[in-house]
């Protein structure tokens, strides 16, 4: 079954899961770690997030803004702003006072990132370990 609902609600009810994922929607909300912490709540300890987003670099505003909605017109104007994008390091520490991973592990193997990158012009999409420069992916655990 299908049932749509916010993070909030779902919170709010106790629901819990073992994956919850947020793709393309955390720069979009009014208030990210609030939503994040949200998200937290839903998820089993030892469960599994993962986020995609935009990073905020003269490239994303370049790709995604100039070129996506001005441009290209892939998106209606105005779909982005660019300060709400979010950097890398600002999200693995706003996942992180969220209660995501484990804050005390040097290590913090928990937390993977990959950039999502355009592969060629057919709209094909790969996995990049060096270019977060636009798009990018995040996977971490709640703690258990």
């Amino acid at each position: 079954s299908y049932r749509q609902a916010t993070v909030q609600e779902l919170a709010a009810e106790g629901a819990t899961f073992d994956m919850v994922c947020s793709l393309e929607v955390i720069e979009h909300v009014p208030e990210p770690e609030a939503f994040l912490a949200e998200i937290c709540k839903c998820l089993r300890p030892g469960g599994l997030f993962v986020c995609s987003t935009m990073n905020r670099t003269p490239k994303s505003y370049l790709v995604a803004i100039l070129g996506a909605e001005y441009v290209l017109g892939m998106l209606p104007v105005g779909t982005h702003d660019w300060s709400k994008f979010i950097s890398p390091e600002e999200l693995k520490a706003m996942l992180k006072r969220a209660g995501f991973a484990n804050p005390s592990d040097p290590a913090e193997p928990a937390f993977r990132k990959a950039g999502l990158v355009l592969a060629d012009v057919f709209g094909s999409w790969k996995l990049d370990r060096k270019d977060l420069d636009v798009n990018y992916i995040m996977s971490t655990i709640r703690q258990p």
